[in-house]
């Protein structure tokens, strides 16, 4: 398997676009804060990392690791793809407010 071939090759031009329109900026600024450490993802990098993954197809948050693993399509989407469990935690953790995500 050639992994320099890959069938997203139109995260380019989604990333140009994302770029171009400072969307991980605005989303930054209005959903604030979403990890605790220095490093890591920021929220608006999530988000848009969980759009393109729908766009490209991919339902459940399972298909993030997906994409992760297609090195020539990570290369050209405009973010990195978070891994799923770290999407679903940070997710939950800002959706509920507490931190708990299931009973």
């Amino acid at each position: 398997m050639d992994r320099s071939l890959t069938g997203l090759a139109g995260l380019a031009a989604l990333a140009v676009l994302v770029g171009r329109l400072g969307v991980v900026e605005a989303l930054d600024g209005l959903v604030g804060s979403v990890k605790r450490r220095a490093r890591g993802l920021t929220g608006g990098q999530l988000l848009v990392g969980l759009a393109t993954a729908q766009l490209a197809g991919q339902a459940t948050l399972a298909g993030l690791d997906r994409l992760r693993l297609d090195e020539a399509g990570g290369l050209l989407a405009g973010v990195p793809f978070a891994p799923s469990r770290t999407a679903a935690r940070l997710a939950c953790v800002r959706i509920s407010g507490t931190g708990v995500c299931w009973p």
